[in-house]
């Protein structure tokens, strides 16, 4: 028994490519910030994780919060940041709110190790062959968010699929 797929509408081939350019968009920068960060003795992951920890300097952030804004399993997160913590590039206390969990924060030598990324990366990004300005940044970054919440708030459930998946094939004899 085969499937054929009924045609495509131009929205969902506009999603599909999307999804490909992100995600081609997220392994090029990713590479590009590993070896912008490698002088100063991180990767990119240990790079974003400082960069969320900073972004989060008046409460700390959360292993579980890291690893959701990482898209990194909680396991993996809890080893990294312990490998941090002994780099001497992050300290983990205990939350005020709920003493149940515990919140990361960026140390001294974690915010010059940053500091000195930030300045790598701005040095990258106003190179005329990269076209990066900070318009585009930011405009590129508010953009991504709205996909983010976007995906967070309209989640797919089976129902939903499998309704989809009818609709859009017919069995072929």
């Amino acid at each position: 028994m085969s499937h054929e797929s009924a045609p495509h509408t131009a929205a969902d081939l506009d999603l599909l490519s999307a999804l490909r350019a992100l995600t081609a968009t997220d392994r090029q920068m990713r590479s590009t910030l590993a070896q912008l960060a490698r002088p100063y003795g991180l990767n990119d992951t240990q790079s974003l994780v400082l960069h969320c920890c900073a972004a989060a300097a008046e409460t700390g952030a959360s292993q579980s919060e890291l690893a959701e804004q990482l898209g990194i399993s909680p396991a993996a997160i809890s080893d990294l940041v312990e490998r941090m913590r002994r780099q001497q590039l992050l300290v983990g206390d205990r939350s005020p709110t709920d003493r149940r969990r515990q919140v990361w924060q960026v140390t001294d030598d974690g915010r010059a190790a940053l500091g000195h990324l930030r300045h790598a990366c701005s040095v990258w990004a106003a190179q005329p062959a990269a076209g990066i300005d900070a318009d585009l940044l930011d405009t590129v970054t508010k953009l991504l968010e709205v996909f983010v919440a976007a995906a967070r708030s309209c989640p797919v459930d089976a129902e939903t699929a499998s309704t989809t998946n009818q609709n859009s094939s017919r069995k072929v004899a």
